[in-house]
């Protein structure tokens, strides 16, 4: 077996080990964050309340255990640099930049592939050892503990392998034909095309998962109709509609494919909602549809922008003496910088085209409003949690000041939306409790167009 192949090995498996010791570490934290749960829950609380609370405490373990696991394993990269010949291990030379950058290359997509299978650690032992204690405490619908079980591993042994092919191809690519410039040109064309297989793997991936469903072999089979009559209005078409089964913090709405587009939507979500909120669901997912051309060309561009700086910067030491291979990096870094501080606006304006998008198809801002903030909430996020709720609280804002514009409404727009929780935007109630929806329970007509243009 090749030296080089051993040491990549070796240092994946590296990788796994010390993710997975802090994924036990951070799972031992969630279990005892459900046990306090349960403790309030024999005090007297609302079981809702309480699942909401452990839904957020669970995503602070996975986002604390993914910044530790970064924190201990990425200045492992720095080895490259530190010792002069360990390129050495790699490529029969010495004190050359290329294979001393081909080295660093190779150390971390070894790094990568082994934190990616240590997340998914995080995410099969914590489903063992605290999920399913947790989908029997907090009542969540039918599905069996093994059968959870099975779905989870299923589900990581195929995301495992579409990452694995990905990061692999490219770094044994890299290893095997170390050209300087075809090294360039890789860089650019994988970060670029990233984001469309991403897409195709998700499609492939939602045929194959045990998780998600058809929506003709579920209770939701009766939404089928509406779906079509949205995704008519809207002028899109969906190849497939898919209800993803009941699994703690992954209550969405998502549409993958680049070109055969399969609507994914979450049991929980459907569980916690009424027709009106169900509405917004199906055209945020047409809406889906209508900006992802843009939004695989933006994140392409930005990526393969990525890409060539990262080259840049890197074989910059190759080309010291040649100012204009210095001043191309320059602006390439600058227009990085300036790409980098705008991707937030960008993030927003895209979320935004797709919320306009639903509202103005159904002639509810309300509701729009609400089922963003059911997901949030059913995920463990809210208007306070750090990072994600800030960008909640954009996103409401936005639909706010669309609500308060003047165009043509749904007769019911001006209702209050039914949900699980109470919203309040601006210190109004936009909500009724979901059990007291009588009044509102037989969905109205799809409109025969849309109130509004975008």
């Amino acid at each position: 077996m090749p030296i080089q192949l051993v040491v990549f090995l070796g240092i994946q498996f590296f990788a796994i080990i010390i993710c997975s010791i802090v994924a036990l570490i951070f799972v031992y934290l969630r279990r005892q964050a459900l046990r306090r749960e349960m403790d309030k829950i024999a005090a007297g609380s609302s079981v809702q309340e309480a699942y909401q609370r452990f839904v957020a405490a669970r995503l602070y373990t996975i986002q604390m255990a993914q910044s530790t696991t970064m924190s201990i394993l990425y200045p492992i990269l720095s080895l490259s640099r530190v010792q002069p010949n360990f390129e050495t291990i790699f490529f029969r030379t010495t004190g050359d930049p290329q294979a001393s950058f081909l080295g660093f290359l190779s150390i971390f997509a070894a790094i990568l592939i082994g934190s990616y299978i240590g997340t998914f650690v995080l995410d099969v032992a914590g489903t063992i050892l605290v999920d399913r204690e947790a989908y029997k405490v907090f009542q969540l619908g039918s599905l069996s503990q093994e059968a959870m079980i099975r779905k989870k591993v299923h589900i990581f042994l195929l995301k495992l392998v579409s990452h694995i092919d990905y990061v692999g191809v490219v770094a044994l690519i890299s290893l095997f034909l170390p050209n300087i410039y075809f090294l360039r040109l890789l860089l650019v064309v994988s970060f670029a095309i990233y984001p469309v297989l991403v897409q195709i793997f998700a499609n492939i991936f939602y045929v194959l998962s045990p998780a998600v469903r058809p929506l003709e072999q579920t209770e939701w089979a009766y939404l089928g109709e509406r779906i079509a009559q949205w995704a008519h209005l809207g002028g899109v078409t969906f190849s497939s509609i898919r209800i993803e089964q009941d699994l703690i913090g992954k209550a969405d709405v998502r549409v993958a494919g680049p070109n055969l587009h399969t609507l994914v939507i979450s049991e929980r979500l459907l569980r916690n909602s009424d027709w009106r909120q169900q509405d917004a669901m199906i055209t945020f997912g047409v809406g889906c549809i209508r900006t992802q051309p843009v939004v695989l060309l933006t994140q392409s561009f930005l990526l393969a922008l990525m890409g060539l700086l990262t080259s840049s910067i890197v074989f910059m030491q190759l080309f010291m003496d040649s100012p204009v291979h210095f001043m191309f990096m320059l602006l390439i870094l600058l227009l990085f910088i300036i790409f980098l501080i705008s991707t937030i606006p960008i993030l927003y304006r895209f979320y935004y085209r797709i919320e306009r998008n639903a509202a103005f198809l159904t002639g509810d801002p309300l509701a729009v409003m609400v089922m963003l903030n059911t997901i949030n909430i059913l995920n463990g996020i809210n208007t306070t949690t750090r990072r994600n709720g800030i960008l909640l609280q954009n996103r409401l804002k936005r639909l706010d000041a669309l609500a308060r514009q003047l165009w043509p409404r749904a007769p019911y727009a001006d209702n209050r939306v039914p949900a699980i929780a109470p919203v309040y935007f601006d210190q109004h109630l936009l909500t009724v409790p979901l059990d007291q929806a009588a009044l509102t329970s037989q969905p109205a007509p799809v409109p025969t167009s849309w109130y509004a243009t975008v």
